[in-house]
């Protein structure tokens, strides 16, 4: 499937990966200490997605769940691999950081659709989040899906919009919810002869 990765600039193709000791190359969510939740999404070991210029432009995200053993409990977690043919799915990666702003708090949330939220880092303002914070996470999207994205500093911009059109391509508004949620509603009206 399609990646993409959504921030308050707009859409852009791809999700860039960065460089972890332990690793490899990763994607990065969120941010590391108190009050943050920092998530590394690795490259597969079997089937790794395709690498170009540093981004990952196509792949699928793979649960893998390491069993319980003696005290220590179940843990899963995700990689990327090769896709598997066509999909009409898309990958994205919602990063809601803005900007600081006092309390301010990046999220984003569902509108119309069943987008499926597999993983989410969170960064902080602050000493534990006192000060605001902001979701940075990966979402699987189809189309249909419409996203509501509020980042933590909207530049006066507002509440955005983010979807998947009738060609599967990545379509997101700055601060024209509104606008966007009503032109899905239309064609999704028209598909279905309401």
């Amino acid at each position: 499937m399609e990646c993409y990765t959504w921030t308050p600039n707009g859409v852009s193709a791809g999700l860039e990966l960065k460089i972890d000791d332990k690793l490899g190359q990763v994607v990065f969510l969120g941010e590391e200490g108190r009050g943050r939740r920092y998530e590394k999404i690795g490259l597969s070991r079997r089937k790794p997605a395709e690498v170009v210029n540093g981004r990952v432009m196509n792949a699928n995200p793979l649960k893998i769940t390491l069993p319980a053993q003696g005290l220590k409990p179940e843990k899963s977690f995700y990689v990327l691999e090769q896709p598997k043919g066509v999909s009409w799915k898309v990958l994205v990666r919602i990063n809601t950081f803005g900007g600081y702003i006092r309390n301010g708090h990046g999220a984003w949330s569902t509108i119309t659709g069943e987008p499926e939220t597999i993983v989410v880092g969170h960064g902080a303002f602050g000493d534990a989040t006192r000060l605001g914070g902001w979701d940075d996470g990966l979402v699987l999207m189809k189309p249909g899906d419409l996203i509501q994205v509020r980042p933590s500093r909207d530049w006066g911009s507002g509440k955005s919009a983010l979807w998947v059109d009738e060609n599967g391509q990545v379509r997101s508004t700055i601060g024209e919810l509104a606008l966007a949620s009503s032109l899905l509603f239309c064609k999704i009206s028209e598909r279905l002869g309401v």
